[in-house]
């Protein structure tokens, strides 16, 4: 808690916190709103079987895709110690994948959805254990049991982003004025 300046005490954030909820708006509320309620739909809909393993895993799939997209924002804001505009890289990734997963990964060229597969694992996140839950095989030949593995991608990016951002903290020198 800082009372230096004012007197009122505050509870200072991590940087790194920060940096992972530095994209927030409130503006956005809408959007999670109109997609809990597809979301809703779709599962009173679709020929699932509703039990703990689905909501377990449907669960661990938001949780997953949440780490996964605040692991490329802290990726993001630590390239700005070492760049300028980096952030627009970022961009493809974060804004790119979020449009990218919104479609079956099956309609996209074998390499791309390769690379969104296991490069960038933002298929691991959704679109597996969506066939997983729907009863579908996964692509390329992988066992049933990775979509259960999947949205544990999200935390291990994450993890891997927090790491990223202690070296970029370590090293960072300033600009110099």
């Amino acid at each position: 808690r800082d009372t230096s300046v004012t007197g009122v005490q505050t509870c200072a954030l991590p940087i790194s916190l920060q940096v992972f909820t530095s994209d927030f708006a409130l503006r956005r509320i809408p959007r999670v709103l109109l997609a809990a309620a597809i979301a809703g739909y779709g599962l009173t809909h679709a020929p699932l079987a509703a039990g703990p393993e689905t909501a377990a895993l449907l669960g661990a799939a938001v949780l997953g895709m949440i780490c996964f997209f605040g692991g490329l924002f802290v990726i993001g804001g630590t390239l700005t110690f070492w760049t300028v505009d980096s952030v627009e890289a970022m961009n493809v990734l974060t804004y790119g994948g979020r449009t990218l997963i919104s479609y079956p990964m099956d309609i996209y060229s074998a390499w791309l959805r390769r690379t969104f597969t296991y490069l960038i694992p933002a298929a691991f996140l959704s679109y597996l254990p969506a066939l997983h839950l729907l009863g579908r095989p996964l692509p390329d030949g992988l066992p049933g049991w990775a979509a259960l593995i999947g949205p544990l991608a999200g935390p291990l990016v994450l993890a891997g982003a927090f790491a990223f951002w202690r070296v970029g903290v370590r090293h960072y020198q300033g600009t110099g004025t």
